[in-house]
């Protein structure tokens, strides 16, 4: 599954720069990001728990939540972020959805919606999701842009090699 953004929970404090901006991460924190900014945080295994999220997965969560697209946002989030003041809850339904990664069943993806639904009192989550999902979709737009420049006309690739370009 390639992952489209991730829900990451604070075990340790520590401060982040997303673009410009530094962000100090509070114990109990819990940061949605893209997965652009998801590799920096899988450079700390023993200060955070991250629960991935794909493209399918995010689509799915949009449709069951009746979100629309937000097509005339020019600008989206690189993260959202939230507190808890008990984090044993959201840390329990993260490590639930990373061990049921491979397989999402009926019960198994109520409890990774409910990861991201922590979420869902932030103004922008909606815009971020789309912005997400945006996102991967570009990267498949620019490499079709570039198989076709390259060769001239655009042939039939299998499925494994683009998606090695794509990640």
């Amino acid at each position: 599954m390639a992952t489209t953004c991730s829900v990451i929970l604070i075990l340790e404090s520590f401060d982040v720069y997303f673009g410009k901006e530094s962000v100090f991460l509070e114990r109990g924190s819990s940061v949605l990001v893209d997965s652009s900014s998801r590799d920096f945080f899988l450079t700390y295994p023993e200060r955070v728990i991250v629960a991935d999220f794909g493209a399918e997965f995010i689509s799915r969560y949009l449709k069951a939540n009746n979100l629309r697209d937000i097509s005339d946002c020019r600008e989206y989030l690189s993260y959202l972020k939230i507190n808890f003041a008990d984090f044993s809850l959201i840390k329990g339904l993260i490590s639930w959805a990373n061990h049921c990664a491979e397989y999402i069943e009926i019960f198994d993806e109520s409890i990774a919606f409910t990861c991201l639904s922590a979420f869902s009192s932030e103004k922008q989550f909606g815009v971020f999701l789309f912005g997400c999902l945006k996102s991967t979709g570009l990267k498949l737009k620019r490499l079709f842009i570039r198989i076709y420049l390259h060769h001239g006309v655009l042939r039939i690739y299998h499925q494994d090699y683009i998606s090695a370009k794509v990640y």
